[in-house]
């Protein structure tokens, strides 16, 4: 086989034709072909990885700094409404302070809603408080209503208005409803509603009250 015309053998034996081995160079490129093609499937995942590392972390700091910014607003807007109510002033764009014992929650409320409001304040979100039936909607922030679901039958909640008026008000209930269901919010003999959405966002928890002379 040596002195075959075209063949010849390697210092280990190998018979390799003369510009290429025969037998065992193939096998050896095809397990290194598979060694790189199993290399790149776990780059592939590696990079998976960290794509989904880094849009969490996104998620995470951008609601860690709405959060913040929920709380600085409102800390600057309690500021300005104890100093505008104290000097009798006119104020159109709030309609006063809710104050939520149980869970340390002191809050300025608007006296409408949208979106821009929503992420400083609470913010009436329909009713009155001279029809009985006043509904606040707020953020599942930290600094907002995310404690909402720890509060108990007959909690105390008293909302101060821009004209110095008092409310006082007692939780009488306490639910999930569905996000979609408008009905439902409205539905009821309540004077007060509280609500913010749960931690999927999918359901909103509800907070019902009704006025008391405590």
């Amino acid at each position: 086989m040596s002195g075959g015309a075209g063949y010849r053998r390697d210092t280990r034996g190998n018979i390799i034709r003369n510009g290429g081995r025969v037998g065992g160079s193939g096998k050896s490129g095809g397990n290194n072909r598979k060694r790189k093609s199993g290399g790149g499937a776990v780059t592939v995942l590696i990079v998976i990885a960290v794509l989904l590392l880094l849009t969490a972390g996104g998620m995470y700091a951008y609601d860690w700094y709405e959060s913040y910014r929920a709380e600085k607003n409102s800390a600057e807007a309690l500021a300005f409404l104890d100093e505008a109510i104290a000097s009798g002033a006119e104020i159109d764009d709030y309609l006063g302070v809710i104050e939520i014992p149980a869970i340390e929650k002191t809050l300025p409320v608007f006296s409408s809603w949208d979106y821009g409001k929503l992420a400083s304040a609470p913010c009436v979100y329909d009713g009155s408080l001279a029809g009985g039936d006043l509904i606040i909607i707020g953020h599942d922030y930290k600094a907002h209503f995310v404690d909402l679901p720890k509060l108990r039958y007959g909690d105390q909640i008293t909302l101060k208005t821009v004209d110095g008026a008092l409310y006082k008000y007692k939780v009488t209930d306490i639910t999930e409803i569905d996000g979609s269901d408008v009905a439902g919010m409205h539905a009821g003999d309540w004077d007060l509603t509280l609500f913010t959405c749960n931690s999927t966002g999918a359901k909103r928890i509800t907070v019902r009250c009704d006025k008391t002379l405590w």
